[in-house]
């Protein structure tokens, strides 16, 4: 199960999108599905949320397919910052802390390889933080 985990705040202001509520006053709960663009990607993503957490979401990514018995519907969010994935390496070696590496979310919709850095792993499990789409 591939996880992202979303910086929810000061990122949406900057970026000028409004303040929502959520902000101040609904913030996500476990089991919502949330509709969220990540800075840097055209692509609008579709999330539940696994845990919520000072101002970090752990979501676990649905896809469109969510919308077609969205029952409720999802709650859009506007920009937002993804400051993580977490997964399991599906092909080849699983790699070492500290290790700047380039990977290719099998659910991202255009097949745009991403990189980050190593910040936990243990056996076929990965957290890779500091998560950018400009690969050179």
């Amino acid at each position: 199960m591939l996880r992202e985990t979303i910086y929810f705040g000061i990122i949406i202001h900057i970026v000028g999108e409004r303040i929502q509520d959520y902000l101040c006053h609904a913030l996500p709960k476990a089991g919502e599905v949330l509709r969220y663009r990540p800075l840097g990607c055209p692509v609008t993503h579709f999330a539940r949320v696994l845990e919520y957490e000072q101002g970090m979401a752990t979501v676990h990514l649905v896809g469109p397919l969510y919308l077609l018995d969205a029952t409720p519907v999802p709650r859009d969010i506007g920009i937002c910052l993804v400051a993580a994935f977490e997964g399991v390496v599906s092909r080849g070696r699983s790699p070492e802390v500290g290790e700047t590496v380039r990977f290719l979310p099998e659910h991202c919709m255009m097949q745009k390889v991403h990189s980050g850095v190593v910040v936990h792993s243990e056996g076929d499990r990965v957290r890779i933080e500091a998560i950018d789409l400009k690969v050179w």
